[in-house]
């Protein structure tokens, strides 16, 4: 029964089952009940729809249950097909003040576009469940602010449910879900600046040496077939929802009222990884409101939280440590956030799930502000660097060169810092627990060195780890875009008229089992690197990094160097940077200048 209206027979219902006695829908029957100017069924009687009858109502309209009116006693098959009904005051598509027997929503089924007046709405989303329809509390998903959302989901277990008295339902859609997954990221330990919005026991504490995290966002299907039918693509590295969608609190009891942050690219020209789009969350605080970062928390391996990126390579076993990074929401519950995602006026509400990313701290031997040292940009840059630091190396590169964080193609903001890591490698002289890894890269430096038609009588070395780091992000491993030219200062007891003879492990990152080192060593790609003395220290050229051996002929024993001073031993909480992983990569795996009675050894141990 289709196409009646207000005012015709029985009052527009397409099928009106009128009160006293009782009626059937047997199995394999079917009744279609579509377009109807009022009730799709009106029941005051006791009517029971057998499961196998195939039953349709949808596209009806009426004041209360669009779809069905029920003040009597009702039965639907299991599968029943009711949505996409209006009704002006209340229950779309079920008013029930009786008895009612019905199943699930359908699997398919999606909205069509009408709100209860018959005009466009927009909304064609995925019908996911029944929802309360009230007089006095409408589903509305899609409201013009957050205040007039309404939707109450109706559950129940099993494949049917029987509700004796009042009741108002639509066929409808929650709110969608808004994946937020920490990017992995690649760190050294250490760093001048970092992210503020560590937690520590639910407080935000500050830390120079974890770097700020980034995040990919994965939006419902519903919302990206809207911001694609807008034109606005959301799958690829070229979507950018910081354009589309905001992120603030509702019913947070905060002393400056709720909390606002937006999505900044993370990046400064391009913020893409692995197909996705990665960005920053910053707060966006209105007037009076205090500007919150978002607060991230850091879990080690045994579970512990930490604001610090320290860790000792004798307790992990590997020259890396792994934490596990996610959003803390102990004092914002993830409840009470709201991803709202703006498409042409039309509001998608979001509420969150949270995912966790690897943050991968690789091991520095020495302090921050000994090791790493700002990248320059011209001889003259260098000679005033040289003039106060003389003891320290440095890197000039280009001012041309882009800076991408570990091996994506997102690159470093203004903020940014970029530098030169220059540490000692790993040994027994700077690291509890490591074995003479220096002296090991010693050996094969030797070797190599000899198949260039060179050999020491008294060899004297000095073995560094080299890398590229951000500083004011937690040292968060970086590359350059244009060759990088290193001036490795002069060791005691050289200068310009010294001939040096340098050594590059490549791919020897730290990235490795203390246990492997050895063995790493011995199977590294070794190569001989061109160098030349300059009044600014020993200067070549080079676009990769891990660890760099210098060698030169000595006289007697090479003098021990002095005790390194440790991470962190000034005070300063230090910590890594995990890749926006966000992204995982290679890196330098330094080797020290070593200590005393550093002659090298035979063949016998490499």
């Amino acid at each position: 029964m289709t196409a009646n209206t207000n005012g015709a027979k029985y009052w527009g219902a397409g099928l009106n089952l009128t009160a006293n006695g009782t009626g059937e829908v047997e199995s394999g029957a079917a009744l279609t009940l579509i377009g109807n100017g009022g009730d799709g069924l009106d029941n005051q009687r006791t009517t029971v729809m057998h499961d196998g009858a195939k039953v349709t109502i949808t596209n009806n309209s009426d004041g209360s249950g669009g779809g069905i009116y029920n003040p009597g006693n009702l039965t639907l098959p299991s599968d029943a097909q009711v949505y996409n009904n209006h009704a002006t005051t209340s229950g779309d598509d079920i008013y029930s003040t009786g008895s009612i027997t019905f199943g699930h929503v359908g699997s398919g089924w999606k909205l069509d576009g009408v709100d209860c007046d018959g005009n466009p709405d927009d909304c064609t989303d995925t019908i996911d469940g029944w929802f309360i329809d009230a007089a006095d509390a409408r589903w509305e998903a899609h409201a013009d602010t957050y205040d007039g959302v309404h939707v109450e989901k109706y559950t129940f277990d099993g494949d049917t449910t029987t509700v004796t008295g009042p009741l108002a339902l639509k066929a409808a859609h929650g709110l969608g879900v808004v994946t937020v997954d920490p990017a992995d990221i690649t760190i050294y330990m250490g760093g001048t600046d970092g992210y503020e919005g560590v937690s520590s026991n639910g407080q935000i504490t500050g830390s120079n040496s974890l770097p700020e995290p980034g995040f990919y966002l994965a939006l419902p299907d519903d919302v990206n077939a809207a911001l694609r039918a807008a034109g606005a693509a959301t799958d690829g590295e070229n979507a950018d929802l910081s354009q589309y969608l905001t992120i603030y609190t509702h019913g947070y009891a905060g002393e400056n009222g709720e909390l606002h942050w937006t999505l900044e690219p993370y990046g400064k020209t391009y913020s893409g990884a692995y197909g996705r789009h990665i960005y920053r969350i910053v707060p966006a605080p209105t007037e009076g409101q205090e500007a919150v970062p978002v607060r991230l928390e850091f879990t080690d391996g045994e579970g512990n939280t930490s604001t610090s990126d320290t860790f000792e390579p004798s307790e992990s076993g590997a020259l890396n440590e792994h934490y596990t990074m996610q959003l803390y929401t102990e004092l914002v519950d993830k409840n009470q956030v709201v991803f709202e995602v703006d498409v042409n006026g039309q509001k998608f509400y979001n509420t969150m799930q949270l995912e966790t990313g690897d943050l991968n701290v690789r091991y520095v031997t020495g302090d921050q502000a000994d090791v790493v040292t700002d990248i320059l940009n011209t001889v003259d840059d260098l000679a005033d660097a040289k003039a106060e630091n003389a003891g320290k190396a440095y890197a000039v590169v280009s001012r041309n060169a882009r800076y991408t964080i570990n091996e994506s193609n997102i690159d470093v903001t203004d903020s940014a810092a970029p530098s030169l890591l220059f540490d000692n490698v790993v040994s027994d002289h700077n690291t509890e627990g490591a074995d003479d890894y220096d002296q090991q890269l010693a050996n094969r430096a030797v070797d190599v060195i000899a198949d260039t038609g060179t050999t020491f009588q008294n060899p004297w070395y000095d073995a560094r780890y080299l890398d590229l780091v951000d500083a004011n992000n937690g040292n968060a491993w970086i590359s350059s875009s244009e060759p990088v030219t290193v001036y490795w200062p002069y060791p005691v007891g050289t200068d310009e008229n010294t001939e040096f003879h340098l050594v590059h492990f490549e791919g020897l990152d730290r990235e490795i089992a203390t246990g492997d080192v050895e063995d790493s060593i011995a199977s590294a790609n070794a190569v001989p690197v061109e160098v030349e003395t300059t009044p600014y220290g020993i200067k070549f050229e080079t676009t990769s990094f891990s660890p760099f051996v210098l060698m030169w002929e000595g006289k007697g024993e090479q003098p021990k160097p002095e005790e390194p001073s440790k991470p962190g031993s000034d005070g300063l909480v230090q910590t890594g940077d995990n890749s926006l992983t966000l992204i995982a990569g290679i890196g330098a795996a330094g080797v020290a200048c070593l200590g005393a009675a550093l002659a090298v050894k035979s063949k016998g141990k490499e």
